[in-house]
């Protein structure tokens, strides 16, 4: 199973996805990288990417598959949710814990 894909447009390759394959106690897949072209951006590109890579691998192997995240349309879904349940969104970024601050970036 190939642990990359790409959308094309007309020929043309406007987004990309990584997942690594995570195998410790708990074996999963995780979104390493998954990046749009400033142009295609918004539209849901991105999501459709990630929903569908997140079924293929889902169907196929029956792991749980995540994302690990900033932005705030794939975290809530801008359009709504995820279509795909077997994707699991974290938040990434700051977090505070009594009166310390630390980044998670």
């Amino acid at each position: 199973m190939n642990l990359s894909d790409t959308a094309i447009y007309q020929d043309k390759p406007i987004a990309f996805i990584a997942v690594v394959h995570i195998r410790m106690r708990a074996k999963y897949y995780r979104v390493s990288r998954l990046v749009v072209l400033p142009d295609y951006q918004g539209i849901g590109v991105g999501k459709r990417l990630l929903n569908f890579v997140a079924e293929l691998y889902a169907s196929q192997t029956k792991l749980p598959f995540y994302i690990l995240t900033s932005n705030p349309q794939i975290i809530r879904g801008k359009h709504g949710e995820l279509e795909n349940k077997q994707i699991w969104a974290r938040k990434q970024g700051k977090r505070q814990h009594k009166n310390k601050q630390w980044n998670t970036n």
